[in-house]
């Protein structure tokens, strides 16, 4: 029986193929990739340019509001005109942005072009959630999505030892790479893979956006912000990992004096630990309720950022004591964020591509603000560093607590979907 050519049809190939969660996971890799494989070339990057090491570690920062900014604008706009259009315009400008910072000698411009690199990642990877989510439906889209998240995982494993071996290059070898990996997902993306969204518009209006991303932040369920309060939720959980990124370098190079060969082997083991804890909340989810595992992994979080805290505080933080609590304060993101996903997205339908924009952009917002602030405070120990993981830490424990605990019930309820 021949298969008729229509978006139902190519819904349902996607949906029965292994290869559409590789896809989006080697889409949303770009993230991580952007941010992790030039980590060991910081140093490098300023004895070259003549600049502090707190100016390039900085561009992370950067490149985190940029990201921010693309996924704010991405999502809404991918709901009015489709996910593949987003999707391969972003990519298209990430690849852009990456040649020209391989180019650049000064750090004024590599700042500037880090934005816009991220803006085009911010782009292409705020489509991948919305997509699950038109492919396999709200009730599948958070296990499928924790997929996803997995094979992306596994990136920050080898993006700092990549970027250690293009350093033997140079660190222009770095960005050229990450041309050359968005450049082969975008080919793929064009020639294979066809647009998940039910309904797109053939024009781009800019005037809803804001109101889509006002109606994600004041949609009820069950009469309560639960959407908004998710949203603040994770940006507390995440921002420890990303003051942790913004800082990774500075912690281990600069502070621990650790050899840019030892350094990806000590941030691997970060991101080995929380594709283990990924791993368990896939299959957990399945049979206990994602927000009892969220509860459950913040309240491991918080106790690592504590220890941290404490034994920065009483000027006993050895490597081989911060080390483990590092690796179980990032690596709980595993069981946080595909938990709090699930339950975030099960609230959007027609607008999914906006929630998952919105709650990215709040997440990586944050998180640029906590790396900079971290960053300025620092005064030759990590006690700023530590203090703000665990604050945020603090934060994001008593939100999930307040949040009543939902059943499945609330998904039969129409004015419970936006």
């Amino acid at each position: 029986m021949q298969i008729k050519n229509t978006h139902l049809d190519k819904i349902k190939l996607l949906s029965e193929s292994k290869n559409t969660l590789l896809f989006f996971g080697a889409i949303v890799a770009i993230g991580p990739l952007g941010m992790d494989a030039y980590l060991p070339a910081i140093p490098s990057i300023a004895e070259e340019m003549n600049t502090s090491i707190i100016s390039v570690n900085n561009t992370l920062s950067y490149f985190l509001v940029g990201y921010g900014i693309g996924q704010f604008f991405g999502g809404p706009l991918s709901d009015q005109i489709g996910r593949k259009k987003i999707g391969a315009f972003g990519l298209f400008v990430f690849i852009i942005a990456s040649f020209l910072i391989a180019r650049s000698n000064q750090i004024l411009n590599i700042q500037i072009l880090r934005v816009i690199q991220a803006i085009g990642g911010g782009f292409s990877t705020v489509i991948c959630l919305a997509s699950v989510r038109d492919i396999f439906g709200p009730v599948d889209a958070g296990r499928k999505y924790a997929v996803v998240s997995m094979i992306m995982l596994v990136c920050p494993v080898i993006a700092p030892s990549l970027g250690t071996f293009l350093l033997k290059i140079n660190w222009q070898a770095i960005f050229i790479f990450l041309a050359i990996y968005a450049s082969g997902v975008l080919f793929f993306y064009l020639n294979f893979i066809p647009e998940t969204h039910s309904n797109p518009q053939p024009t781009i209006n800019f005037k809803p956006i804001l109101k889509q991303h006002y109606q994600v932040i004041k949609h009820r369920v069950n009469d309560r912000l639960l959407p908004l309060l998710y949203i603040f939720t994770v940006m507390a959980a995440v921002g420890v990992l990303m003051c942790f990124l913004t800082n990774s370098s500075l912690i281990y190079m600069e502070f621990y004096n650790v050899s840019p060969t030892t350094f990806p082997v000590l941030f691997a083991v970060n991101v080995i630990f929380m594709i283990f804890c990924t791993n368990i909340s896939m299959k957990k989810m399945k049979t206990v309720n994602p927000q009892r595992l969220l509860r459950i992994g913040l309240t491991i979080q918080g106790v690592a950022c504590l220890g941290l805290f404490l034994l920065e505080w009483t000027e006993i933080a050895k490597l081989e004591y911060i080390v483990p609590l590092i690796v179980v304060a990032v690596g709980s993101i595993g069981l946080i964020s595909p938990c709090a996903s699930a339950i975030f997205i099960s609230f959007f339908s027609k607008r999914a591509g906006s929630a998952s924009a919105m709650m990215s952009f709040s997440v990586f917002t944050s998180g640029s603000v906590l790396g900079l602030v971290s960053g300025a405070l620092f005064n030759n120990s990590l006690t700023p560093v530590f203090g703000i993981m665990l604050g945020s830490s603090i934060l994001a424990n008593i939100l999930a607590h307040i949040t009543p605990v939902l059943d499945s019930t609330y998904l039969n309820k129409e004015k419970n979907i936006l």
